[in-house]
């Protein structure tokens, strides 16, 4: 399998609210890994086993659809498994079947039978799932690293209609579902002007039929994938609690984009990344201290960093 793919989007030295909108495909540093959408590396196993460990804890807290239309689930699931076979087609491979397609997954010993509007018919893996997959959506993002939401738009009016979110970063899926960009991203600090724009920004997503990445980053504590929100509250008075910065990880999100024009949709995918502090080089800790540095209060709090922040700040200073 590849490498873990590496991306340093702190490197500027300063932490930034903005889109921040690439063309798919443009090149950071991972040759083919940058092109494509679902990223298949070493660290596959430990992704897919938290995926199945969060789905059997409790599937409605990572898979929920609200108001889905059935030519938005169809195209999307299409897409993925297209995309899939073409970017990974060691791993993935599709065949016709009795009128039927069949998805063939060697990385988890899967098989996934669809009917012509892509609706999961039957299933096969190894070992069995538990629950079985509730969809085709529900199986198809199961296979792969990434976390999915697909938006959809109506006349003046756009949601949030499915997400399968197993790796949220301080965040509840259950609060996302069947909100629009703004009511999504109202918490977040700085983001007044660009939620203002709501309209532009979906209408940007659901024409991006050619792809577009983004990235997003933030500090850890630790190396779990899932970080709900009760993670980030840290109390740095309770000698319980490890604030030992060198054994901290930089997590960061890429994020893509594809939009579907003809039927007023987008799929976003999100694949997190998490990278020892203590492991980077010199140059990328001295940008990230410097754009740590530069956090608002409601930045830092904001970013669950409460507790954590100057003491990270200063260890990278001494470094």
């Amino acid at each position: 399998m590849s490498d873990f793919p590496l991306y340093h989007p702190y490197a500027i030295g300063r932490y930034e609210v903005k889109a921040g909108l690439h063309q798919f495909g443009t090149d950071f540093g991972n040759g083919a890994q940058d092109q494509k959408t679902f990223q298949v590396d070493k660290e596959f196993c430990r992704y897919y086993g938290g995926k199945l460990a969060v789905r059997s804890d409790s599937l409605e807290r990572c898979y929920l659809e609200h108001q889905y239309p059935i030519d938005v689930a169809c195209k999307v699931n299409q897409f993925i498994v297209e995309r899939l076979c073409h970017e990974n087609p060691e791993h993935f491979s599709v065949h016709l079947d009795d009128q039927q397609q069949v998805l063939t997954c060697r990385l988890t010993n899967t098989r996934l039978v669809f009917d012509e509007m892509w609706h999961l018919t039957a299933q096969a893996m190894a070992p069995e799932v538990n629950p079985p997959y509730a969809s085709s959506f529900d199986a198809l993002a199961s296979q792969i690293q990434e976390d999915l939401v697909v938006t959809c738009k109506e006349d003046d009016h756009h949601w949030i209609a499915a997400l399968h979110v197993c790796f949220p970063g301080h965040w509840v899926p259950q609060e996302k579902i069947g909100g629009t960009f703004s009511q999504i991203h109202k918490p977040v600090p700085g983001m007044r002007i660009i939620n203002q724009r709501e309209r532009q920004y979906v209408d940007q997503m659901i024409a991006a039929s050619d792809g577009l990445v983004r990235f997003a980053w933030g500090i850890q504590l630790n190396d779990e994938l899932n970080q709900p929100p009760h993670l980030s509250n840290i109390d740095s008075t309770d000698p319980e609690t490890d604030l030992e910065p060198s054994t901290m990880f930089v997590r960061v999100e890429r994020q893509t984009i594809w939009g579907f024009p003809e039927i007023g949709s987008s799929l976003f995918t999100i694949r997190p990344y998490l990278y020892p502090i203590a492991g980077l080089s010199s140059v990328m800790q001295r940008s990230l201290r410097e754009a740590l540095k530069g956090m608002s209060e409601q930045e830092v709090a904001y970013k669950g960093l409460l507790g954590f922040h100057e003491i990270l700040v200063a260890w990278l200073d001494s470094v």
